[in-house]
Order: C-alpha cells, then structure tokens, then sequence
C-alpha cells in the first residue's frame, strides 16, 4: 500500500522567506512538525545575479531574524562574527553589504536546518484534503505532489517559491541560452566568453540590474558595444527618502492591507520609484562617468537607447540575435544583431494585465476553493493565508510567504525588509488554530487515505 509521510507544517521553496521561517520555527520550539522543499540541489541567493562589486539594497540589519528577534543566533552580524570579519566589515565604510557576501550569509543561515530540508525537489503540484463537518466538506491539511509523483501531506503549508520571471510578451519567442532573463546572466555570459568574443550586447530594462549588467558586461567584454533599451528618458534615481521608507514599517502592512483598492493603486503609484525601474545614485555616477571617459577616449560603446522598445525579428544566425530598436516619440527604427540579449525585466506581481498573474501556477488545484476578485485573482488575508471560499475554511492554511506585494505592499515585494516579522505572524496565525502544535508529526509513515 503506498505511504504518505505527514508533517504538522510544510515548506515549499526554501529561498529567504522559507529560510526565515524555518529560523522562526526553531525559536519558537515547532521547527520539529516542519519540513521543506528546494527543488535546487543546494540553497542559493540569486546565483545569476552575484556579479562584482554589487550589493544589495536593503539595511544589513533588516535580515532574516534582527527585526523579529535581535538576540538571534542566525543575524547577519553574528554571521560576520563567526566568521571573523566582524570588525573588517565594520572599517569597510559600507552602508550595504556586498551581493556575495550576503548570499553567503543565507547560505549560513540555511546551513542549519539542512535536516529539516529535502533539495531537488520540486513540487508540482498541490491538492486539498478534506474532513467531513455538520454540512459539507471542508479543507482539514494540504497533499503536495512532487515531480517523481511522491506525495506528503500536511496540515499547514507554507508557499514560497519566488516570484514568477516577467518577459515582456513579444520577447518570448526570443528566449534562449542567448536572450535570458537577468537571473540566468552570470551562466549565459560565462558562456559567452568561452565561444567567442561578442561584437554587440543588448540590455534591456530600467532597473539597477540593468545599469548594473551594462556596467558588468563593458568591463567583462572590452571590446564589445554594450546597447541599453529602456522606456524612460533616462535611468532614474531611486526614491530613497527616509520618509518614504517609511513603507518599510510594519504598521504600514496594515495601514496598506485595510486600504480600498482604488487607494492602494494610487499608493503604489507614489512608491513606484522606491523599488522599479529606479537605481542607487552611486550605480548611476558609475555607469555615467564610464561612459563619459570612453567618449573623452574616443571609444565609447555604451550607447543608451532613451524613451524605446525592441521589437523581435525572429530570425537567428549562428546564434546572434536580430532586433528592431524602436522610439517612443518618432516613427523611426535601427534594426541590430545582438550576441546576447539580457531581459532587466523584473518579476511578476498578483494581480491582472502585463507583468502580472492570478495565482501562483502551483496553487492552480487550490484556485477553485480559493476566493477570487471580480477579475479571478486570488486573495489573501492579512495573516498571508490564502483566503478560502465561504464552508472551506477550517483550521488548515496555506500562506503565501512573499508573493502578497499587491495587498501587503512594498514589504513583500521580494524585499528583506519584513521577511522576519511576516515570518512571526505566519507562526502567529497556525498557533491561533491550534491545540497542540507541538505534537510531534514529522517523518511519521502513515497509509494514504
């Protein structure tokens, strides 16, 4: 008879959301009823993306435990202690940590539960149980099936599997080993440089990962033409006033959560600088003043295409690229061959039209029992739980851990800003439900029902 292993609580993705509720878990005494999937063979951060010399945009304090818990054993400066840079970094002068450096530090984090963790797993797909009540069905755990089609069962999931790659739709019969998404970059250009020496680049997209690769891919390729493609007049500066990041509280989740939809557009609409199609100013100094020196040398091949699109010519020759740069403003066009072309296109939000999605495509079996918006969207409650038709609903939840920017604000917009203390309230919102949430569950063989 085939067995279903059942665990109290379930992790899906084990990136910095999931690494941070397994840290909460621990603390809180319920990391033994929990387990998590990767579908990668190890715990990375943004492997394709730890390029030189960047960093990452957010406080180094705002990492996977301080907020929730500053005496933590997992913080980044207790990383740095224990390994013996504490007081190197601290005379570094730097206001962020470099990229690498904190990809190492998730890493240490997810280190220690690696017993709680089974990588190259990717679970596809995600089902209901239900229990009998006075009147109907109603959803008592979660059954999530993996691509080998193994089964487990639990009664609380938790859904973290990052956000959904965005590509623009006329650029996606494009994609291949030579126009990736920003997070295949570091591997395609690797790649790259092994077969050839590339006469033209594209970059396209407004946001610091663009500025950044355009500066990366002229140093990496010296005598390649680095070509940027971006819808704005010019890169913007990010909006990082002290009051605006203010959206980075805890209290503005509520304040943003309990907002009309109509306000919570216009909010959005305010903020968009603060994390889109935006870079830090000392990124854009850098990127203007390499262009300036080659053109004082006579040798600029940085070229930025302003207030423009690409438009695809699908057709390709010995693996290059052939694109329409088209203007905004004048109905003129320059049709180039690329060796590569990187997409700096972002992430998918919930919601509808360009960029966004309904649901998460794991959750498609859950949809039908789910609460929809008018436009088949699916909603969330504000303790991150997927909010449940009227008669489904019991103590079983299913979280999403990271994917709520949309209802939750900037906070959940693949920010650390609120990764621990959205970690406390999903912990917060499974002992509310529970009697005993220490029953002890994991590993137990059961027979399938």
């Amino acid at each position: 008879m085939d067995k279903t292993r059942k665990f109290k609580i379930l992790g899906v993705g084990f990136g910095p959301a999931n690494i941070a509720l397994a840290a909460a878990l621990e603390e809180s005494g319920l990391l033994k009823d929990a387990h998590f999937f990767e579908r990668a063979k190890e715990t990375t951060w943004q492997p394709g993306m730890l390029i030189n010399n960047s960093d990452i945009q957010n406080h180094p304090l705002r990492d996977l435990v301080t907020p929730r818990n500053p005496k933590s054993h997992y913080s980044f400066t207790n990383f740095l202690h224990v390994k013996g840079r504490l007081f190197e970094y601290l005379n570094t002068g730097l206001s962020y940590p470099y990229r690498i450096e904190y990809e190492q530090y998730v890493c240490w984090v997810a280190s220690h539960f690696k017993d709680h963790v089974s990588y190259g797993i990717n679970i596809t797909k995600i089902e209901p149980l239900f229990s009998k009540s006075s009147e109907h069905d109603v959803i008592s755990g979660y059954r999530v099936i993996d691509q080998d089609g193994n089964a487990y069962e639990c009664e609380h999931l938790v859904v973290a599997p990052g956000r959904t790659r965005y590509v623009p739709v006329e650029l996606e019969p494009l994609l291949s080993d030579r126009v990736v998404h920003l997070c295949d970059y570091l591997p395609a250009v690797t790649a790259l440089a092994s077969e050839k020496s590339p006469e033209r680049i594209c970059v396209i997209g407004g946001s610091q990962s663009a500025v950044e690769l355009t500066a990366d891919l002229a140093d990496r390729f010296p005598s390649a033409k680095i070509h940027t493609v971006h819808r704005a007049y010019g890169f913007r500066q990010k909006d990082v006033s002290p009051f605006t990041n203010e959206v980075y509280f805890p209290e503005f989740v509520d304040e943003f959560y309990q907002a009309s939809d109509e306000t919570r557009s216009s909010i959005r609409g305010d903020l968009h600088l603060t994390n889109y199609s935006s870079s830090d100013l000392d990124v854009l100094d850098a990127l203007y003043r390499k262009i300036y020196v080659q053109k004082i040398q006579g040798k600029q091949r940085i070229f930025l295409h302003r207030r423009s699109f690409a438009r695809p010519l699908i057709s390709f020759d010995d693996g290059r690229t052939h694109m329409a740069v088209c203007s905004r403003d004048r109905a003129d066009e320059v049709e180039m061959t690329f060796d590569l072309v990187v997409l700096a296109t972002g992430f998918k939000d919930l919601g509808v039209g360009e960029g966004r999605e309904k649901y998460p495509a794991v959750l498609s079996d859950l949809v039908r029992y789910s609460e929809l918006d008018r436009s088949g969207v699916i909603q969330v409650n504000r303790d991150y739980s997927v909010s449940l038709q009227t008669g489904y609903g019991g103590q079983a939840k299913c979280f999403l851990n990271g994917l709520c920017e949309s209802t939750h604000g900037m906070g959940d917009a693949g920010s650390f800003s609120l990764l621990s203390l959205r970690s406390s309230e999903i912990i917060e919102s499974i002992r509310s439900t529970e009697n005993d949430v220490s029953a002890p569950m994991s590993g137990v063989k059961v027979d399938a029902a």
